[in-house]
C-alpha cells in the first residue's frame, strides 16, 4: 500500500504504520492480518491525525470481515469508517480513495462508487501499484479479463516482489481460460512467500481445469488455509469419483466454516451437478454477504447456472451487469 505523506507525524507512528503495511503485505492468513491490525491500531493510538494510518487500517478491517476473521457487518462498517476518517483527515491522499473503494466493491457491491473512488485515487496517485491491483480486480468481477491482466501486470511491473499480486494474476489468468500462464503466477507467488493462503488451492482449481485430479489433490494438502483445503479436497475428491471422501470434506467445510464459507460450499455443489443445494448456499452467501459473490460472473464452477432464473435473479440483486 502506498501513500502520499502530505504532513510529517512522530517517529514511532510513522515505524508502526511501516509495519502495520508490511504485515498486510505479507499475506491473508489470520496471523499476518492480526499483526497488521496491531501495528495500525498502534500507529492510530500515536497520532490519531495520521491519516495513512486510517487507511491502512480500513485495508486490514476489510480483509479480516471478508475472510471471517471478524464479524463481517461490523468489521466493514469499521473498514469505512477508517477509509472516510482517512480521506477527511487528509484529502490528497490516495490511499483513502483507494481502501473506499473496497469497501464499495467486495461488501456493497456499489460498482459505479467504486469505480468512481478509484478514479479519484489515480488522480491523486499516478501509477500507484495499489490502485491498479484494485482496478484488476473490478474489471475482473465485471467479467473484463483481458482489461484485469493488463492492470495487474502493470501493478506487477511497479511492484514486483509482492506475492499477493502474482497470486491475483493467476486467478485473472485462470478465470480467461490460459492456464499454463496461471499455475506459472501462481508459483511466482509462493516462490515470494511458501505458505500464501489460497495459493495452493488455486493452483489445485487450475490442474482440475487441465483435467489433472490426482495432481490437484496433492496440491490442495500442501494448503495451510483450512477453509481453501477444505474446499479443494471435497472438489478433487469428487473429480476423482470418491463420493464418500468429497462428502466428508464438504461436511467438515460446512461444520467449520458455515458463516464464512457458504459461497466455497455453493462452488462444491455446483461442481457436483447438485442445482437445489447451489442455490440454498448461495442464498445463504448473499444474506451473510459473502465476497465470494463478487466472483459468480466469472467464477467457472457456476458456469452451468448461467441459464437458470435463479442466477440471473443474484447478479441483479448483486448488481452485476447480466
Amino acid at each position: 500500500m502506498t501513500t502520499a505523506h502530505s504532513r510529517s507525524t512522530n517517529p514511532e507512528a510513522y515505524e508502526a504504520y511501516l509495519q502495520a503495511q508490511y504485515f498486510f503485505a505479507r499475506g491473508a492468513d489470520k496471523e499476518s492480518l492480526d499483526e497488521a491490525r496491531a501495528y495500525a491500531d498502534r500507529a492510530i493510538m500515536l497520532d490519531a491525525s495520521y491519516a495513512p494510518a486510517w487507511a491502512v487500517r480500513s485495508y486490514v478491517l476489510r480483509s479480516q470481515a471478508s475472510l471471517g476473521w471478524i464479524d463481517g457487518a461490523q468489521g466493514h462498517q469499521k473498514a469505512r469508517a477508517d477509509a472516510e476518517r482517512a480521506i477527511a483527515l487528509d484529502p490528497n491522499l490516495g490511499a483513502g480513495y483507494s481502501a473506499l473503494a473496497l469497501v464499495q466493491m467486495t461488501y456493497e457491491w456499489d460498482w459505479e462508487g467504486t469505480e468512481a473512488s478509484l478514479k479519484k485515487a489515480a488522480e491523486l496517485e499516478p501509477g500507484s501499484a495499489d490502485v491498479l491491483r484494485i482496478r484488476a480486480g473490478l474489471v475482473s468481477k465485471l467479467a473484463r479479463q483481458d482489461e484485469a491482466i493488463d492492470f495487474q501486470r502493470q501493478a506487477i511491473e511497479l511492484d514486483p516482489l509482492r506475492a499477493q499480486s502474482y497470486v491475483w494474476m493467476g486467478i485473472y489468468l485462470y478465470y480467461a481460460g490460459r492456464y499454463e500462464e496461471a499455475d506459472a503466477s501462481l508459483r511466482k507467488g509462493l516462490e515470494l512467500r511458501e505458505q500464501y493462503s489460497a495459493a495452493h488451492y488455486l493452483r489445485g482449481r487450475v490442474m482440475l481445469a487441465e483435467g489433472r485430479p490426482k495432481d490437484a489433490l496433492a496440491e490442495m494438502a500442501e494448503e495451510t488455509g483450512g477453509m481453501w483445503k477444505l474446499t479443494g479436497e471435497a472438489l478433487s475428491y469428487h473429480a476423482l469419483g470418491r463420493r464418500q471422501d468429497s462428502d466428508a470434506a464438504l461436511a467438515k467445510l460446512i461444520a467449520k466454516y458455515d458463516k464464512d464459507a457458504a459461497y466455497q460450499v455453493a462452488e462444491v455443489y455446483a461442481y457436483r451437478s447438485e442445482t437445489e443445494k447451489v442455490f440454498e448456499w448461495l442464498k445463504r452467501a448473499y444474506q451473510q454477504h459473502d465476497f465470494g459473490l463478487c466472483e459468480m460472473k466469472v467464477d467457472p464452477l457456476l458456469k452451468p447456472l448461467h441459464q437458470d432464473p435463479r442466477y440471473t435473479e443474484l447478479l441483479k440483486k448483486t448488481r452485476l451487469p447480466q
